[in-house]
């Protein structure tokens, strides 16, 4: 999860090659001056831990700088009243930028003229922010509500038929997606409910505006996808080196790994009950997947019982390649190989008993021209895992989390070994493009 400081929640330029324009109406009676900050980076507190004020984040992984890339022009900042009604899309502009040694600051002032503002300026009032990244890059068009549109009727048209993210997803663009100027990026979304002093409000200017971020309450961002990774583990004992007689070069070293059996669209939102309920109102790791209506499970050739496939391969639009995975490899003490692909949230309830559940293949590298050294093509099957034997079916993958196989061995003679654990996504640093 990505833990951003509420200027995020106030859009950014419409086209990150330009300077960012200036925004108009700081100067016009009965505008309101905001000030909010992005931070890229977040400190340590004294106790060297990391302070988030999310319901309930809690996670094991920090994400990669192209799990945390946010594109300055593919973002959405929606703004609703305390009654969590619609009440516009906030603009904004980017005052200054400045780096120091633990975090780099991006600072976004903003003239806000809203009726429900001038309304409540004579108390302590609320609104929400619900702040969307990245989703452009995968097909989907951000919502435009009606005025006055509720918070729950917006996260209910996420998971519908229309508003999907439905580009396929493919690690290797994600992976590069800092790289690629129109590539995929990870998609996010999070949620947060701001209380505001009136008075204090009122007095703001466009040279000193009120500042959000003073209170230290965060948007903590949401990947709405799920990562799988397939740790290469097989017949290493302690740390993996180059040198050991089942190194780099071994014939039973992955080669490849894919998953067969796919959701072809996922939702940048997750149900509105994942984030408002008696906990809070605001971003929280998910429970239960939010997979949309318009999704459609993608059934991949069935597997017989000796782990061969009944039929020629799934076509590919049932299919994710992984891609060797550096980042998650350099966080292993062990330096094992590691293979990692994304996907939208699977949820085993909307797959028939007449369909494949998903299932991994994993195909050793072997050796040209030897008998005994041909490669071995091994299934997984999506599910958990008991003493390296396959238990039950998984009922869902959730967005945010990382599910982690370890092969332990592979062989002509039994099935696959491994080890499986799941890992939600914490807080991390947030990248952001340069705006020259």
């Amino acid at each position: 999860m990505l833990s951003i400081l509420p200027a995020l929640m106030l859009g950014g330029c419409i086209n990150e090659a330009e300077d960012c324009p200036q925004g108009g109406g700081t100067g016009d009676e009965g505008t309101l001056n905001l000030q909010f900050s992005i931070v890229t980076r977040k400190s340590a507190s004294a106790d060297n831990t990391f302070q988030s004020r999310a319901a309930d984040i809690a996670g094991d992984v920090i994400g990669s700088f192209a799990e945390n890339f946010i594109a300055m022009s593919d973002l959405r900042f929606m703004l609703f009243d305390g009654n969590r009604r619609f009440l516009q899309t906030l603009p904004a502009t980017v005052k200054n930028v400045y780096t120091s040694p633990d975090y780099s600051v991006y600072i976004f002032h903003a003239p806000v003229d809203e009726p429900y503002f001038d309304q409540n300026i004579n108390t302590t009032f609320s609104f929400y922010i619900l702040a969307l990244a990245n989703a452009q890059s995968l097909g989907m068009a951000y919502p435009e509500p009606a005025s006055g549109a509720t918070l729950e009727e917006v996260f209910a048209s996420a998971q519908g038929e229309t508003g999907l993210l439905t580009a396929k997803l493919i690690p290797s663009l994600l992976i590069a997606s800092n790289l690629v100027a129109e590539g995929q990026r990870f998609p996010m979304a999070g949620l947060q409910r701001f209380t505001v002093d009136g008075d204090r409000l009122l007095k703001s200017t466009e040279a000193v505006p009120y500042d959000l971020s003073a209170g230290g309450k965060n948007i903590n961002m949401l990947r709405a996808i799920a990562k799988i990774e397939v740790v290469d583990r097989v017949r290493v004992n302690g740390q993996f080196t180059d040198e050991d007689e089942n190194g780099e070069n071994s014939r039973l070293r992955i080669d490849k790994v894919q998953i067969d059996g796919i959701f072809n669209a996922g939702s940048l939102l997750p149900s509105i009950t994942e984030w408002t309920n008696g906990d809070a109102d605001e971003t929280q790791q998910v429970d239960d997947p939010s997979v949309p209506a318009g999704a459609k499970y993608q059934n991949p050739v069935s597997l017989l019982p000796d782990g061969s496939l009944s039929a020629s391969p799934s076509s590919e639009g049932a299919v994710i390649h992984f891609v060797p995975d550096k980042y998650a490899r350099q966080l292993r003490a062990d330096n094992c190989p590691v293979f990692s692909c994304y996907l939208y949230e699977y949820d085993r309830s909307r797959i028939t008993n007449s369909e494949q559940a998903p299932y991994m293949r994993v195909t050793t590298r072997g050796s040209a021209g030897l008998q005994d050294g041909e490669s071995l093509v091994r299934p997984i099957r999506l599910a958990t895992y008991t003493n390296g034997v396959a238990d039950q079916n998984l009922q869902a993958l959730l967005r945010n989390h990382i599910y982690r196989y370890e092969v332990i061995d592979v062989n002509e003679f039994s099935e696959i070994e491994l080890v499986w654990t799941v890992c939600p996504m914490d807080e991390a640093t947030v990248d952001i493009p340069s705006f020259n």
